[in-house]
């Protein structure tokens, strides 16, 4: 297409996905096929000048055009289509938009665009000062940004103007916690660089906390690069900040696994399934442990003060990822999660997955944190989100948290897998109605933690709950689930040594590190295999 008259002209916003449930806007890909760069010298050889060596130096060429498809766009929709000889003459492109106001367009005399990017770019003078307003409106509806994939090595991050049309064609609320909310989002297929499908989940944090936000996207960012992923770590594909609310894209999930467990009330006890989820533990327990055991050549990169990882001026900026040489010593970080728990394991179709099962991935790393010793202190950083059904007992005794406090959740999650695989959902609620016990932080209101506080004069003691250390009650749910295989009885013993069976000074000191538990498993795995 070389040309678009006007009657085109009015048919150019049809462009406008009729779809959409969100602000129109007109994709890219679809622009440049009705804006070509020969429909651009096709506009310019239709203005006023018909030599076009008198608005600029030499003569425009197609490869010219493609420099003025946008702007020329704009000028269609607001039915200004003669005006591109003034951006051409003074080289006013699509890459200096958006276009401003100059601070004298206000005078009706003399009202007049810029550069968004250059001040001292030539203005583009208007003669009537709604022409301004016009182009100013209607010049974000072909600037939707396109969200590009780096491949890991840096995040792409942007901090978008308030005006800015995001290319989600829809977005359904599908989960909200204290700190964010996640949308089930489709992104116009040209303008992301992600992949097979169109579907993303976009979790949005509730407070514009900068700090909050660096911290999950440095982190998030540091265990996508290709040196530290994990086929069990959830992967970060871009940030951006929009309208002073921080978003972070990911891959969608069908389910994270407590909705697993309930939409598939009863599993089939087969030898497949047995060894699905025998690799499901111990992949999550290996990435559990590359998060725990973090390995660098910097040793401090994911410490807290991370706000010099988001670089970059102006607008688009990338969270950087650091890649040393190899001649450095590798030094470990030690790292909790934080908040592991069923709702924050993802489950994702995968064909290659035994039985064709699907694979589950950890994700949400709000609350994780790196530090150079095993230990953080509550009473001096403040509590640490947990969630009170998987925190641990040393959370209430002393605040003094380790990576074992990540332990202890994977071994909670361990035993309801078990608990699910034998007996399905049903036995899984049941196992949650045994746990019930008063606890007096709640004024003594039930919960399904899998511990309790005791009081022993003046000490406060913490007791694993009998239905969390019942052997016979585990025993009892293999023989109800007649496919059971027997290799999954050691599997049981050990991860379930995850959890200790008694005491508050020995809580700690008694649990099995996550590389020791992703060991033992690997074992039993090697067994199957």
């Amino acid at each position: 297409m070389t040309k678009l008259n006007m009657k085109s002209t009015m048919s150019f916003r049809d462009q406008h996905l009729p779809e959409l449930k969100t602000t129109p806007f007109i994709p890219d890909k679809k622009l440049r096929e009705i804006v070509t760069a020969e429909t651009v010298c096709a506009e310019l050889k239709k203005s006023n000048y018909s030599n076009l060596r008198r608005i600029h130096a030499r003569p425009v060429t197609v490869e010219d055009g493609g420099e003025y498809q946008k702007i020329l766009a704009i000028l269609y929709l607001i039915k200004l289509p003669s005006k591109i000889r003034k951006f051409v003459k003074y080289g006013v492109c699509d890459k200096d938009l958006p276009l401003v106001a100059c601070e004298n367009s206000k005078d009706a005399s003399s009202p007049k665009l810029r550069s968004g990017h250059d001040c001292t770019a030539h203005p583009i003078r208007f003669k009537r000062k709604e022409y301004i307003q016009d182009f100013l409106d209607t010049q974000w509806e072909v600037l939707a940004p396109i969200f590009p994939w780096t491949g890991g090595d840096h995040i792409w991050h942007r901090r978008l103007m308030p005006e800015t049309i995001i290319p989600f064609i829809s977005h359904d609320r599908t989960a909200q916690g204290g700190y964010s909310k996640v949308l089930k989002t489709k992104i116009y297929p040209t303008h992301h660089q992600f992949g097979n499908g169109n579907i993303f989940a976009v979790k949005v944090l509730k407070e514009c906390d900068q700090e909050a936000f660096k911290q999950e996207a440095v982190i998030l960012g540091r265990f996508s690069n290709p040196l530290h992923s994990h086929k069990h770590l959830i992967t970060l594909l871009a940030t951006f900040e929009h309208k002073e609310m921080f978003h972070f894209i990911f891959p969608w999930a069908e389910a994270d696994l407590l909705t697993f467990w309930k939409k598939r009330r009863d599993p089939p006890n087969s030898e497949k399934m047995e060894t699905w989820i025998i690799e499901q533990c111990y992949g999550l327990a290996e990435a559990l442990n590359t998060i725990n055991r973090y390995e660098t050549m910097s040793g401090t990169t994911l410490i807290d003060h991370v706000s010099k990882q988001v670089e970059g001026n102006g607008e688009q900026r990338t969270i950087q990822i650091e890649i040393s040489s190899t001649d450095h010593p590798l030094r470990n970080l030690f790292g909790r999660h934080g908040d592991l728990k069923p709702e924050n394991i993802l489950w994702f179709p995968c064909p290659e997955s035994p039985g064709g099962h699907g694979i589950l991935k950890i994700t949400d790393f709000g609350a994780a944190r790196f530090n150079t010793v095993n230990i953080w202190d509550t009473r001096k950083t403040g509590r640490i989100p947990n969630s009170a059904v998987y925190s641990s007992p040393e959370i209430d005794l002393d605040g003094r948290l380790t990576t074992a406090c990540d332990v202890w959740a994977l071994g909670c999650v361990y035993l309801q897998f078990i608990s699910w695989f034998c007996g399905g959902n049903s036995r899984l609620e049941d196992f949650g109605r045994r746990r019930l016990a008063d606890d007096y932080k709640l004024a003594n209101v039930p919960n399904g933690t899998f511990f309790s506080l005791v009081q022993e004069g003046e000490l406060m003691k913490a007791i694993v709950k009998p239905a969390v250390v019942d052997e016979d009650m585990l025993v009892v749910y293999q023989q109800e689930a007649s496919g059971c295989q027997e290799s999954i009885t050691p599997g049981i013993e050990r991860v379930s040594e995850s959890i200790p069976p008694n005491g508050s000074d020995t809580v700690v000191n008694r649990r099995k590190s996550c590389g020791n538990i992703w060991r033992r498993i690997g074992d039993i795995k090697a067994t199957g295999d």
